[in-house]
């Protein structure tokens, strides 16, 4: 009996099938990991060493953290839209999150500097602090201390490389200029 041939078309309409389905595959056993607790690094472990499919067969999933990392936020992308009361549980969180940060800030400011709550003064400045950090985070703005640390690390990153380069012989700088003329077109 011959082998059947398949069409190029065809071929590639397997392929698809089968990498989606790979890829569908992984996605389903990365969340009953995450279910189940487990860390990005352990579940690449675990994906690594092979799973187990219906038939009993064990496949080898190679996959990365970053990968791992995606599939997560797939899922959960997946999950909020399949939700239909997310902005309404949103928003409802947020009236509670408001609500309770001006309760926060009107205890502050009832509390005297100088008698035996001033201690609580500071506590309701910190819950304060802390119920902004989460309205913050749900509505999805970049926090200054966050855009500090990132603006920082790209000045040493900056400052690393003018060292570097503060270290190279005039030869080495010489190279290093013609390459760039080179690689920019002068």
């Amino acid at each position: 009996m011959a082998k059947k041939k398949f069409l190029p078309q065809e071929t590639t309409k397997l392929t698809n099938e089968i990498i989606t389905n790979k890829i569908a595959f992984r996605r389903s056993k990365v969340q009953q990991l995450a279910m189940r607790g487990f860390s990005t690094m352990d579940m690449q472990i675990i994906l690594s060493k092979g799973v187990k499919d219906v038939n009993g067969k064990t496949i080898p999933l190679t996959t990365t953290i970053a990968t791992i990392e995606k599939d997560l936020d797939y899922l959960s992308q997946e999950r909020i839209a399949n939700e239909k009361d997310y902005f309404q549980k949103r928003a409802e969180i947020l009236d509670k999150l408001n609500f309770l940060y001006h309760r926060a800030i009107e205890d502050y400011l009832s509390c005297n500097l100088n008698s035996k709550e001033g201690s609580n003064r500071s506590k309701f400045l910190n819950t304060s602090l802390s119920i902004m950090k989460e309205i913050s985070d749900i509505e999805g703005i970049v926090r200054q201390e966050d855009a500090t640390k990132m603006q920082f690390t790209q000045n040493n990153l900056i400052l690393n490389t003018a060292s570097e380069a503060e270290k190279l012989t005039d030869q080495e700088k010489n190279d290093l200029i013609a390459a760039i003329d080179q690689a920019i077109g002068k």
